[in-house]
């Protein structure tokens, strides 16, 4: 099979499979709610874990995580592609996930899914900033930590990884993760900014 059609199947495959919003569909099984009538209205798992429940949240992240990490183990174990095409299959369920097909291309941020991408390429350094970040968050921010601690673990993974043995494929999919994926949450950063200046 060509390679440049392994890469188009890697993507498609991998957008198709993040556009299942689990935030969406867990809440309407379980409670009857929608999301996007809650909190920040975002159907993710943090709103899920701020506004409704703190289990019910953590098994939306997981299965978000889910969504890169399993299809991308999938693809590596029966049909050895090569990094760059799992890390396709990550950047697709990012942007599944982001603007889901099924859900009129409205979706979540995407934090989740970065981490499942992390899982298959970086779980050491992953390991590292769930160890490290979470203390100096709480240090640094008095409140909002909820909302800082993903950004900050993703942000310290991918800056790990680059000073860790990868090969360039990897380091390009690792930054082009984090790029693509705050990218799309850039109109947060008025808020940011207000967070940092007004932080109790």
């Amino acid at each position: 099979m060509h390679i440049y059609l392994i890469y188009l199947i890697c993507l498609v495959s991998g957008y198709l499979v993040g556009s299942v919003l689990f935030a969406e569909i867990l809440l309407k099984l379980t409670q009857g709610l929608d999301i996007r009538k809650m909190g920040n209205t975002n159907p993710g798992a943090q709103n899920i874990y701020l506004h409704v429940s703190k289990i019910l949240g953590a098994l939306t992240g997981l299965l978000d995580a889910f969504k890169s990490l399993i299809p991308m183990i999938i693809a590596d174990f029966y049909f050895d592609f090569p990094d760059f095409a799992l890390g396709l299959i990550g950047i697709g369920a990012l942007y599944g996930h982001i603007y889901p097909i099924y859900f009129k291309f409205q979706g979540g941020k995407g934090a989740a899914v970065i981490m499942g991408i992390f899982l298959f390429f970086a779980r050491w350094e992953l390991l590292i900033a769930f160890v490290v970040v979470p203390i100096l968050v709480y240090i640094i921010f008095k409140k909002n930590q909820s909302i800082w601690l993903p950004f900050a673990v993703l942000m310290t993974t991918a800056t790990i990884a680059m000073f860790f043995i990868h090969s360039p494929e990897v380091k390009i999919i690792i930054i082009a993760t984090v790029v693509l994926g705050w990218t799309y949450n850039i109109r947060a950063l008025p808020a940011i900014v207000k967070m940092i200046l007004h932080r109790e």
